[in-house]
């Protein structure tokens, strides 16, 4: 009979000590949330803020190389390459 008391003694001991553990992990949780919850907000507005300045710079490349700007002001031929750029030779 002892034996038995001590047994379900032990077993609600350890249920009781992981309950005791899984509510004091909740509160210590459920009060660091707002804090990760601010810095989260901060770094998505910072990730945010260098998306959009990538955004910015990449459309203005896009948009200079698109408006000819880049071109010279006199237009040249391609040049080919390949034995048909070679004048044939007189006989």
């Amino acid at each position: 009979m002892a034996l038995l008391g001590m047994a379900v003694g032990f077993v609600t001991g350890r249920a009781y000590q992981a309950a005791h553990r899984a509510h004091r992990d909740w509160k210590n949780t459920k009060e660091s949330v707002p804090l990760l919850f601010r810095a989260f907000l901060g770094l998505l507005g910072s990730a945010a803020g260098w998306i959009l300045i990538v955004g910015v710079a990449a459309a203005v490349l896009i948009a200079w190389s698109v408006s000819g700007l880049t071109e010279s002001a006199t237009p040249r031929p391609a040049g080919t390459v390949g034995p048909s750029s070679v004048a044939p030779s007189p006989p």
